[in-house]
């Protein structure tokens, strides 16, 4: 779960600080004010962590590296290969149980190996709030992307730093050159030390986790991020034949993923089909199948009828991902969903909203959602709405307060209007669909 969040120089996240330490968030705003940069940039966060460089990293983040980066204002015909970009992220975290027991189940199945003291005693997790700070840097003239800083270190409940732990990962001074440390639990031994300027977040290296537990178990909480743009026509699709834990960000590997959790977790899958049916009444449950081809296919049984996924409306596939997206699961430690309400009846907004809400509630992932819906926001709880608004100075991101219930539907469509609305009359529209 996250507990706070800073990003600087990230598309129009110039200066975002926020605090996050709650099970349900809803992210308000107009189109362009930075809903989706905020979504990006915790995704891109999660892919530094978990890739083996940056380009990898990157390569899986919409548009080109520089694209990333805030971009600095210059003159003239000042191309911008001249310029130096720098982004950094800084983000407490608390680890999730399932996270914690599943580093320690990793380390006992080391220490279980053929030549190993069987009488040693594992590591263990000691701290569960942790803060991890990173810099990069991108040099245009030459497409290079590297790390100026990093840092792992255990924090108090309260949010301020432990002073009695030593960090996990920083960075130091040896003999006058910069490098990021790497300290070695547990033991005595030297910290391993690298330079500064890497292509690569040190965190992303493999660790061995009885070395280093901390570090183990914070690339497993990041990985287990789940962030969703999900898409009818990903979702319709056929995928391969095979096991996943997670559903893909646009929902195309809904078929398998439906097929693991039938097989691997069938009181979940059955819940999913009974919840569907209360969403949808006609729908009497969900079949996966092989087809003659080899991959599986997505069927809806529909009063009798057997459909297959291609065939059902936009509508009824959202409602499916975003139950699946919903799913409990040990695998989820945050579940980011970009605008949930799309493509779904307004009558079913108020039912999302609760969904939402439940998930949040009785599972363990935290729930993110960004909208620019007022229905959806007016159906959440006023305590889980920031509004995001677009300036010069990039987006702010701010806690929703209405004057009371009165004016709440007022003040969230205010939130939700992007103020430069151009007035366009029938005579300008005219001529732009006229033949010429």
């Amino acid at each position: 779960m996250i507990h706070r969040l800073s990003i600087h120089g990230y598309k129009s996240l110039q200066a975002v600080e926020l605090d996050l330490a709650q099970r349900l968030i809803a992210f308000l705003g107009p189109n362009g004010s930075g809903k989706s940069n905020l979504f990006d940039a915790l995704d891109l966060l999660r892919q530094i962590v978990c890739c083996t460089t940056l380009e990898e990293a990157f390569r899986k983040h919409r548009g080109d590296p520089i694209e990333a980066f805030t971009q600095k204002p210059y003159e003239g015909l000042i191309p911008l290969t001249e310029q130096t970009l720098r982004m950094g992220f800084e983000v407490d975290v608390e680890l999730s149980e399932s996270t914690v027991q599943a580093t320690e189940e990793e380390i006992a199945r080391y220490l279980a190996e053929p030549g190993v003291d069987p009488n040693a005693d594992g590591p263990r997790i000691s701290e569960q709030f942790l803060r991890y700070r990173i810099e990069l840097e991108y040099l245009s003239d030459t497409g290079v992307l590297r790390v100026l800083d990093e840092e792992l270190a255990a924090l108090r409940r309260d949010g301020l730093p432990k002073e009695s732990r030593t960090s996990f990962l920083s960075r130091a001074e040896d003999g006058g050159k910069r490098v990021i440390r790497l300290r070695l639990e547990g033991r005595g031994g030297h910290p391993e030390e690298y330079d500064v300027g890497l292509p690569y977040a040190v965190i992303s290296r493999p660790h061995h986790p009885p070395h280093y537990p901390h570090i183990d178990a914070f690339k497993r909480e990041l990985d287990h991020w789940c962030i969703y743009h999900l898409d009818p026509h990903a979702l319709s699709n056929e995928a391969e034949a095979r096991f996943t834990t997670r559903l893909g960000r646009g929902g195309e590997n809904l078929a398998a993923f439906l097929g693991t959790l039938q097989e691997k977790e069938p009181a979940w899958f059955q819940q999913l089909e009974r919840m569907l049916h209360l969403l949808i009444p006609s729908c009497r449950g969900l079949r996966i199948e092989r087809t003659p081809r080899g991959p599986v296919r997505l069927y809806l049984v529909d009063d009798g009828v057997k459909l297959s996924a291609q065939s059902l409306s936009e509508g009824t596939l959202l409602v499916i991902g975003l139950l699946a997206a919903l799913q409990p699961s040990p695998y989820s430690s945050l579940v980011a969903l970009a605008e949930p309400e799309n493509g779904l009846h307004p009558v079913r907004i108020g039912t999302v909203a609760r969904l939402l809400s439940t998930a949040a509630e009785a599972g363990e992932a935290q729930v993110l959602v960004n909208t620019h819906s007022p229905l959806l926001a007016r159906c959440l709880p006023e305590s889980s709405l920031l509004v995001c608004r677009r300036g010069p100075q990039g987006t702010r991101i701010e806690p929703f307060h209405s004057s009371g219930e009165v004016m709440r539907s007022v003040e969230i469509q205010e939130a939700l209007n992007p103020g430069d609305e151009p007035d366009l009359s029938g005579d300008q529209l005219q001529p732009f669909f006229k033949s010429y």
